[in-house]
Formats: structure tokens, sequence, C-alpha cells
């Protein structure tokens, strides 16, 4: 036992060359791109002086005030804005979720592993009821080796978040698979008005690092973000986490009423988990109440991602959206919930593995229509997903297997189609009406 108590989780010597390579690369693209941003916008500059002199004249407007209230929805969906969390200091998408009304998210198994979710009195546990996604990739597993539904948000990055769209309840056809308590869409920044390096630190060795570029390459507007985080936790066994992750977004506009995105997000983890303990054994003094029996749980996870959105306004009455997406994921969890229950010799550790590739899209048209006096707001759509894991599930002890219990690949293929229609009666009244398949 004492021996287990001293274990101190370390990343492999080759994956930290990796991370070093990655992080490395990672730089090296965002001095090009700098550099790139200097050099076109001082050729534009100077293009521009000499087409037009008097554009270098200053002239000094009036300040002027405006101000709107904020656009009336019903109380199952809203969306808050950047400015709205910008107040608050989040190290992670996850921490956003609080910033939702009666959303709560919490953490109990280390850093790396996917939140706990809480929404309008339901426990979706790690995302089985509730269906969350970014910019309409699915963030949520399905037949996942942890859990239905299990989702992890750690692959985003809180600044590169616009704004946050919620909705409570299994009131509305487009939100599709999980959506029973509710559902929330990440909707990420195109580009931001300054480039700008963020260091933190704080208690238990917290370090973060963020570093964000928006170059306007030509016609084209990119955001580029690159996070470091570490922290070792309040744990007496230190979590020892570490987080790298970049996001690459890029935005064209063919026309004046179209517009294209393409966004690429890498992520990488490692932590460890001090788990749960027995009561018993905090109040008879024992064990520390940060202390723990098996300090080698924890895991290691990583997720890539490729979004592709093409959107079209030829009027102000309606829209079209377009969107493929590609992701892989792969989790490596591992827990011990009975100690030595079970096996007194080598304990009752357990290792779940899912490694998975899903790719997918959707498509939907909307309009405005009008139906007597009152708006009639119309939207049809279908979504295709299509996901092949390999998931298992082994005994370990000391991150070592020594029993495979389960082992299989899944292939899921699905298929959906809905139209929904929203009567505005009054401002304080709504009807919402639509079927799903």
């Amino acid at each position: 036992m004492q021996e287990a108590n001293n274990h101190r989780h370390s990343i492999p010597e080759e994956k930290r060359l990796a991370l070093r390579r990655l992080s490395g690369w990672v730089c090296y693209i965002i001095v090009l791109l700098w550099m790139a941003k200097i050099s076109y916008g001082s050729e534009t500059t100077d293009l521009q002086a000499a087409e037009h002199p008097a554009a270098n004249s200053t002239k000094r407007l009036p300040q002027m005030t405006v101000t709107e209230s904020r656009p009336v929805s019903a109380a199952t969906a809203s969306r808050v804005r950047a400015k709205d969390f910008a107040v608050r200091p989040h190290n992670t998408a996850s921490e956003m979720l609080n910033n939702l009304p009666g959303f709560v998210a919490g953490q109990h198994a280390g850093g790396g592993k996917a939140m706990q979710y809480f929404l309008r009195g339901f426990d979706n546990d790690h995302g089985t009821d509730v269906a969350i996604s970014v910019d309409g990739i699915p963030v949520n597993m399905v037949s996942h080796a942890h859990g239905q539904g299990y989702a992890d948000l750690n692959f985003l990055i809180p600044e590169v978040v616009e704004s946050i769209d919620y909705r409570k309840g299994p009131y509305f056809a487009d939100s599709g698979n999980f959506a029973n308590s509710g559902s929330v869409n990440f909707v990420t920044k195109e580009g931001t008005v300054e480039n700008s390096l963020r260091a933190v630190g704080g208690s238990f060795n917290t370090m973060r690092y963020v570093g964000i570029l928006s170059p306007r390459l030509g016609p084209v507007q990119s955001l580029i973000a690159n996070e470091v985080y570490f922290t070792d936790g309040p744990s007496k066994h230190g979590e020892n986490f570490v987080k790298y992750n970049f996001f690459g977004k890029f935005t064209l506009k063919p026309s004046p009423t179209s517009k294209l995105n393409l966004w690429t997000a890498l992520y990488t983890g490692d932590w460890d988990a001090s788990g749960q303990i027995p009561l018993r054994a905090v109040r008879s003094g024992r064990l520390d109440r940060f202390g723990s029996l098996d300090p080698t749980e924890g895991g290691r996870s990583d997720r890539e991602n490729v979004n592709l959105i093409y959107t079209a306004t030829p009027n102000p009455e309606e829209s079209w959206f377009v969107q493929l997406y590609f992701s892989r994921s792969r989790l490596r969890l591992f827990s011990n919930f009975t100690f030595f229950s079970g096996d007194p010799a080598r304990g009752d550790g357990i290792e779940q593995l899912d490694s998975r590739v899903l790719f997918g899209g959707r498509a939907q048209y909307h309009r405005v229509w009008t139906l007597g006096s009152m708006p009639l707001e119309s939207a049809a759509g279908f979504d295709t997903r299509n996901d092949n894991a390999d998931v298992g599930l082994f005994w370990q002890q000391r991150r070592q297997r020594f029993v495979t219990t389960q082992k299989a690949e899944i292939w899921e293929n699905a298929f959906s189609g809905y139209t929904q229609h929203e009567l505005f009666v009054r401002e304080w009244l709504r009807f919402i009406a639509g079927p799903a398949w």
C-alpha cells in the first residue's frame, strides 16, 4: 500500500517529445502568420494611402451611444454572449456552463475527465441526457466505454468562444439525440480585434498560457489559438494534469450573402486522480480527506476535429446551412471503485478504453413567414452521424492490464430528419410544433 501511495504517474518520454514537437510546430506557424499579417497589412496600408490620400486625414466624430434590449426569447431558450461571461475567468470551457441559468458542471475524477452535468434537476452524468456541441460538432459520444453520451469539452479553448446557445427541455425538433433535459451549443469566434498572449498562475502549481493571433490573410479572416495548462490540484497526491490545445479557424466570404468556415482543433491531456475514498477512514484519521487509496487512477485522452460550414442568406427571409465534420478521439480511463474488495492481492482497478472516429453532416433550410399578422419561423433539415469505435474493459494494477473483461468494435450509424414551426402570437406567447424522426 505504501508503495502505491508513493507512486506518481508521469507522462511517457516519447509522448513528451511528441508534445514538444507539436508545440514547436504550433509556435512556428504562429510566427509565420504574424509575419504574414505584418507584411500584408503594410502592403495594404501603402496601397490604400497611394490610392486614397485623403483617407489618411483624421476626422473626429461626435460620441454616439447605441442601446438595445436583449432579444426576446422563451424561458427555455436563450444565448449567453461573450460580454456576459468575460468578467469571470474560466480555465476550461466546461466551467463556462456554470454561467447558464439552471446549469451546474462539476468535476469528480481529475481535470482531464469529462465533467458531470446537472440541468433543471436532471443528473446528466457525463452527458447522458444533455446534448452538447461546438459549432454543430457533437461532443457527446454514443455507446462510449465510460457511459452513453460521454461529453468531454477539454478540446475547446474558452477564449475562442463567442457565445453559448442553450435550450432547456426536449421541446425542439432540431436538437436531436441526448437532448432530454436540454442542449448546449458553443459558437466560436471568427476573429479578434487584437492579438494577445496570456500567462496565469495560481495555487496548486496551476499554470495556464494562451496565445491568440487573428491575422487577415488576403480575403480570409483567421483565428489561431494555442493553450498549455497544468495543475496539481488540491489532492495530497498531485493531479499532474497537463493539457495542450490548438485551434485554427479560417473564414471566407465568397459573396455578400454567403460565408464559408473551416476550423480544426487538436487536444491531448494526461492526468492522475485520487478517486473516491471511504468516509469511515477519514473520520477515524487513517486517511486525509485529500488523500487516496489508489493514486494511480487517472487517464489519458486526446481528440482532433475538422469542421466545415457553409451558410447562405439569399434574402432576409430565408437562409441555408450545410455542415460536414470529422473527429477522432481516444480515452484511457483508470479507476478503482471498490479498492481491494474483489481482489485483495492486486486490487479492483479497471481500465476503460474508447478509441473512435466519427463523421457526419447536417443541412437545414430556414424561412420566416407571416401567418395573418403573426410571424412564423419554419425550419427543415436532416442530420447524419457515423461512429466506428473500439471499446474495452480490463482489470489493471498500476495501469498495467492483466485480464480482459470485454473488448468490442462498434459501428453505429444514424440518420434523422425534422421540421419545426414557431408561431409568435404575442411577445410573451409562442407555439412550437414539429416532428422529428
